[in-house]
C-alpha cells in the first residue's frame, strides 16, 4: 500500500492518502439550503449503506435536521441504488406513504432526477410543491425541468491533484494523508 491513494473515497480505518471533498459538511449545506427555503419535512434518498460516501451523506443530512431542532424522522429516509429507477421509486413511496414531505436531498444527481419524475407524476410542481437538492453536479442536471440545485464537486483538481499524489508517492516524495478541496452548492 506504500504506492497507492484513493480520489473521492476513502477506507474507513485506512491511511491511504485521499483527494475529494467534505461529503459530510456538502450534504449538511444541501440540507440547510432546503430548511432555509422554508422544508421541514425533508426526505433524503440515500445510496447503499455499504459505501461511505453516501453513509456520509447521510450523516450530513442528520446533522443538519438536529442542527436547526427538525426531528428527526427515519421513515422519510430511503436507501437505494444509484439509479434513476431507485430514485423514481424511493421517491415515489416515501410521498404516497408521507405525503407531508415538501423536500428532498438526493445522495446523488441521478437519484435526484428519478425523484423530480416521481413527484411529477404525483402531480408535484417542482420547486413550489417539492423543492429537490441532488448532489455530485453531473452534466445531465442542466437539461432538468427545472435544472437541479446540487452541489458541485471539482472534478478536475480531484484529478489533477490525485495525479500529484500518485507521482508524489512513486518518487518517495512526502504527501499529505488527506487534501479536502472545496465543494459549492449551485
Amino acid at each position: 500500500y506504500k504506492r497507492q491513494g484513493i480520489a473521492c473515497q476513502y477506507l474507513e480505518n485506512g491511511s491511504l492518502p485521499n483527494v475529494a471533498i467534505d461529503n459530510i459538511a456538502a450534504a449538511k449545506d444541501a440540507v440547510a439550503h432546503l430548511i432555509s427555503l422554508g422544508h421541514k419535512r425533508i426526505g433524503c434518498l440515500a445510496g447503499p449503506a455499504s459505501n461511505v460516501l453516501y453513509r456520509d451523506r447521510l450523516t450530513g443530512y442528520l446533522r443538519a435536521l438536529t442542527d436547526h431542532a427538525i426531528p428527526v424522522n427515519m421513515e422519510y429516509v430511503s436507501y437505494g441504488d444509484s439509479t434513476f429507477q431507485s430514485g423514481y421509486e424511493m421517491a415515489r413511496e416515501l410521498l404516497q406513504a408521507h405525503p407531508e414531505i415538501t423536500a428532498v436531498f438526493a445522495s446523488g444527481d441521478v437519484m435526484a432526477i428519478g425523484s423530480m419524475k416521481a413527484a411529477k407524476e404525483l402531480g408535484r410542481r417542482i420547486p413550489q410543491d417539492y423543492a429537490v437538492v441532488g448532489f455530485d453536479d453531473l452534466d445531465i442536471t442542466q437539461f432538468c425541468d427545472p435544472p437541479l440545485t446540487t452541489i458541485h464537486q471539482p472534478m478536475f483538481e480531484i484529478g489533477k491533484y490525485s495525479m500529484q499524489t500518485l507521482l508524489d508517492l512513486i518518487n518517495g516524495n512526502p504527501t499529505q494523508n488527506q487534501r479536502l478541496l472545496e465543494y459549492q452548492l449551485i
